[in-house]
Order: structure tokens, then sequence, then C-alpha cells
């Protein structure tokens, strides 16, 4: 392996955490608390290292898939990366990895091809797939696509089911919890205050019924009497059973039966309800005051079969976070068929094999969709693309604002020429006169107005791209020493000065139009009289 620095003589800080030069603690404890937006005190010193001393660290190589121990009881994965005494075990038998050399990007180089920290070959990413595949977790994942071997359960399973019983956790002492309930009762004494009410009870109904004995009496002899009358016209014993239940069956019957009925109940309830409630009362206060419990025998008969660690890891294993996937699985483990990469990444030499490339990708899954093979799309990422398009964004955001800057220079520029074209005519006033007196037209007279503008455009034009070009060499010197030694110059093309130039006459053709047509029409002689 090989240390990278991002710049020759100095390491950061979080490679020097990451190589176990600091206590990865103090880094997780800084991290916290930047988080939480707290004050973070450092007081460690600079450390200088040689290189020899960053050499001679010695790292080892954990196996993702060797984290996990089965758990035949459940039928899953635990994993054990919190356990020191496995992880240390783990540690002492893994395989070395030696840091082989330092390296660093070339002086005045803005970017590198591998990225700053630790980086290894290609051969550790097949070591660690061909390990991975061999292990009987990744053996048992590898056959089982819908199972998650972590959990034990399908992949679409409920987040909240768990296939712990509380006696697989717990056990429980029978005997201890029996015994922590006591119950001293007095049986004599509840017999004889039981005896006691119920003998009240059937002493208010024998009263009850005795107060009321008239009413009672002729509610029945209304029944009787009824029921002898409608008998004697039986004319057979055959009939009787079927007229017993007819007749109670009657409404008239069932309306009496049922005033008996309730002024029993009611004599019942208002009596017979308060002595019974009493009752109850003492009752439950006789055994609240009998019963002794001994909470700290209920609590030594229930144990933890398995230690505080052991449980947070089993719940922990078998709780299932919604995200684990096949796929997820096996490289969390340490495994990837490398016929079918997560990913590949592309470098370009230039931006014109990467347009070309990704034509072909659009291509390619155009005809997929088409198709109807969706599965086979390719996704992708121009990651030089999306930097470029927002660089691209800015710079046309910055290119407007100078254009519009620009167009208020030009048309300023443009009102100067026709002013100091105008200025020139009323000056120039009487040599039109004689110009228009020895035979001179209208046209001639606008002509040598509009020959001077178009000189004036033509060298102010050549005249800025003079002052351009000569300031070229001395941007690209201040560019150079801020940006680095980048492939980044200015330039300025023929091209793009040819057209400028032009542009430059045509405005100036254009600021001095409406003055030269006043040239042309002044009046000979009036521009004669002029002093």
């Amino acid at each position: 392996m090989i240390i990278v620095l991002s710049e020759p003589n100095a390491i950061s800080d979080l490679l020097v955490y990451s190589l176990g030069l600091r206590d990865v603690e103090e880094l997780t404890d800084i991290m916290t608390k930047a988080m939480a937006r707290e004050e973070i005190d450092i007081k460690n010193e600079p450390l200088t290292f040689d290189y020899e001393d960053l050499l001679n660290v010695k790292l080892k190589l954990l196996m993702p898939s060797d984290l996990y121990k089965y758990n035949g009881k459940y039928d899953i994965y635990e994993n054990m990366s919190e356990n020191d005494e496995f992880v240390k075990e783990l540690f002492n038998k893994a395989e070395e990895l030696k840091i082989v050399g330092i390296v660093s990007g070339k002086e005045g180089t803005s970017s590198m091809a591998l990225n700053p920290g630790v980086s290894y070959r290609s051969d550790l990413i097949e070591h660690i797939i061909n390990y991975a595949k061999e292990s009987d977790i990744v053996k048992k994942q590898l056959e089982n696509r819908d199972i998650n071997v972590l959990t034990g359960k399908s992949f679409d399973s409920k987040k909240d089911e768990m296939g712990l019983n509380f006696s697989d956790l717990i056990s429980v002492d029978k005997n201890k919890l029996q015994n922590a309930f006591k119950i001293n009762t007095n049986n004599e004494e509840i017999k004889a205050f039981t005896k006691e009410y119920a003998g009240q009870m059937i002493e208010k109904l024998k009263n009850d019924i005795l107060q009321n004995k008239d009413l009672f009496t002729g509610m029945f002899k209304d029944i009787i009497s009824d029921f002898y009358n409608e008998l004697k016209n039986i004319e057979s014993i055959e009939n009787i059973q079927s007229f017993i239940s007819d007749y109670l069956k009657k409404p008239s019957t069932i309306i009496k039966i049922n005033e008996i009925n309730n002024s029993l109940n009611g004599f019942i309830d208002k009596e017979i309800d308060g002595i019974i409630e009493d009752l109850m009362t003492k009752l439950s206060k006789n055994f609240l005051a009998s019963m002794n419990v001994d909470t700290k025998m209920i609590a030594s008969a229930f144990k933890l079969k398995m230690t505080e660690e052991d449980l947070t890891r089993l719940i922990t294993s078998m709780m299932d976070k919604g995200t684990s996937t096949y796929k997820t699985n096996l490289i969390n483990l340490g495994y990837q068929d490398i016929e079918e990469p997560t990913y590949i990444s592309f470098y370009f030499k230039s931006f014109d094999g990467k347009e070309n490339f990704l034509n072909f990708i659009d291509e390619y899954n155009k005809k997929m969709e088409e198709n109807g093979e969706e599965e086979k799309v390719i996704n992708y990422t121009d990651a030089t693309g999306i930097l470029i398009s927002s660089v691209k964004t800015i710079v046309n955001a910055v290119t407007y604002i100078l254009i519009a800057f620009v167009s208020i220079s030009l048309v300023v520029s443009s009102f100067m020429i026709g002013i100091i074209t105008y200025i020139s005519v009323y000056e120039r006033t009487k040599e039109i006169g004689i110009l228009r007196a020895i035979g001179a037209s209208k046209h001639n007279i606008s002509s040598i107005f509009n020959a001077e503008t178009f000189i004036i455009g033509f060298l102010s034009g050549m005249f800025g791209i003079g002052v351009t070009y000569a300031l070229i060499p001395p941007i690209n010197l201040v560019l150079h020493h801020f940006a680095g030694n980048i492939p980044l110059n200015a330039t300025f093309y023929i091209t793009n000065a040819v057209i400028l130039v032009i542009l430059s006459i045509v405005l100036t053709l254009i600021g001095g139009l409406i003055p030269a047509r006043a040239a042309s029409k002044k009046d000979p002689v009036i521009a004669l009289r002029t002093e």
C-alpha cells in the first residue's frame, strides 16, 4: 500500500487519525461536538513525522465477512464489530498490510489521479472478493436471494417483525415467584362476617315479601284463577301439556309474570345491593391487609438468559432497517461479482472523446428502450459535464452583464461620434460653402464627412486591437501566477480582431450619418456669409 499526500511534506489531520497515529475516539468526540454546534477545544500539539515513521505503520486487513458470527438458534448472523474481545482475536489473526511508499503530486500540479489517503492495487480488491466468496455467510446469501441472512427474514418483510419470544430472553423461577406472594387470612373471621351479611339479606327478603304479601297474593291469585278457568275447557288429558305451553306464551300471562318479577327485583335492588356492597368492601380490605408481597423475591425470580451485550447485538441483528437488499448485503460482506460491477469510472483524454462516448451510451440506451429491455439501460453521471454546465451558467451570466455594459458604451460612443462630427460640420460651414460654390455636389459634401468618420472608426478599432495584443502577455503572466501551472491562457484570434474593427467602422459611420447629411443640405450662399 502507499500513502498519498495532498502536497509534499504535509499530511492531513484526517489521515493521521485514519492511520492510528492519533486516537480515533478523539476524532469521534470532535465530530459529535461539531454536529451539536458545541465549542471544541483541541489542545493537541502539531505532530512531526519522518518518512520512516509512516513506512513503519502496521496495518491489518479485517475481512468484512469475518465480522459476523452465526447464531444457530435463530438462524441469523450477528455483527460482532462492537465486541472488543472478538475483534481483538480477529485482529491478531488478520493479514498484515505494509506501507511501501509515500507519494504526492508534482509541484505546480492542481489535481492528481490518486486521492489523498491510503491507496492500494486492484489485487487487494480481488483478494477480498475471493476470500468473501469462500465464507459461509456469503455462500448462504448467494443461495438465498430473497432471504436476508443477517436478520433471517425476507427482504420485503415488515420492519417490526421479530422472532424473539419472552422465554428465549428471560427465565422465570416459578417457586420464587409463588413464594413472593403470601396471604395470611383468618378463615373463621371471614366465615363469621359473611354469615352475618347473608343473614341480613335473608331477613330483608323475608320482611319485604311479608310486607307486600297482599300485592304478591293478588298477582298470583289472578294468574291461578285465569289458569283454572281456561283449564276447564280442556277435553282430554293429552292436551294439557300443549295447553300449559300456550298459556305461558299468552301476552296477558307474560305481562303478569313480568310485573311480579319487576316487583321482586325492585325490592332486591333497593335493599340487597347495599348489603352486598358492604360485604365486598369488607372482604377486599381483609384480603389486602392479609397479603404480603416480597419485591426482592419477584426481582430474583426473573433472570436474563444472555448478557446485555449479547441481547443488544441479537436485537440489532434481527431488526430490519428496511434498506438492506441482496446486493447491498453482498457488498457489505466484501463480495462483488466482477462480471457485474456496481459502477465503472471512465477518464477521457479530451472533451471530444467524452462527448463521443456519451453519444454511444445514449444510442445504446435508446435501442434498449425500443426493444423493451429496460433492465439493460445504463444509468450514468457525467461529473465533468455537470461541473462544466455550472461553470458555463456562471460564465454566461457574467458575459450577459458585460455585453450589457459594452452595449451601453457603444451607444454612448456612437452619440459622441455624432456630436464630434456635428461640431466639425459647424466649424467648417464656410469651407462647405466654398466647395459648393466651385461645383461640389451635396453627395460630395456628405462623402467627405463619411470618409472622415470611416477613418476615425478604422483607426480607433486598430488602436484597440493593438492595445489588446500588447496586454495579453502580462495578463497570462498574472493568470499563471495566481492560478498555478495550468493550461489556461488568454488568446485573441485574428478573426475576432477583424470583426471588431468592422464593428467599430460601422458604428462610427452610423454616428456620422446625420451630421454628414446636415452638411450636404446647407445653402452655399448662407454658408459663404458665415464667419
